[in-house]
């Protein structure tokens, strides 16, 4: 029996984020954070071309506890990371100059996965991809 999560993910901050990008997914359970880290790339169309990490917090900019510090986030299943400390939320930080930051929130302690669908998958879409390079007219 494969368990899935329910989880949104949004766009809180980006240098050129205009509109809110927000998407509620399922995901495998055992889904490890690169390989979510990959999936939200495949949800942006953002390149590889800059250094990311995730970390906890209870918001964007308050005190972090960056996985880099532990030893990287390479390899850690979401079943092992949560449940999640009180107050605290999941954030992937993309691009340290343009600051791409994704709030990664669990919206279900988990459900049976469907059998015969594919995994993961998009159930809620709201606005549109950010432009990771948005090209910028001379005025």
């Amino acid at each position: 029996m494969s368990i899935v999560y329910t989880l949104s993910i949004e766009c809180v901050f980006g240098a050129h984020l205009e509109k809110p990008f927000f998407r509620v997914v399922e995901v495998p359970f055992d889904m490890t954070l690169d390989d979510l880290q990959d999936y939200i790339h495949e949800l942006t169309d953002f390149d590889y071309d800059h250094l990311s990490d995730f970390y906890i917090s209870s918001s964007p900019n308050g005190e972090k506890k960056w996985f880099e510090h532990i030893g990287g986030y390479f390899g850690i299943p979401l079943n092992e990371l949560y449940p999640l400390p009180k107050h605290k939320k999941l954030y992937y930080l993309f691009d340290f100059g343009d600051n791409w930051t994704f709030e990664i929130r669990r919206k279900s302690s988990g459900k049976k996965a469907i059998p015969d669908v594919e995994y993961p998958r998009i159930i809620k879409s709201e606005g549109p991809i950010p432009e990771q390079y948005p090209s910028f007219e001379d005025d």
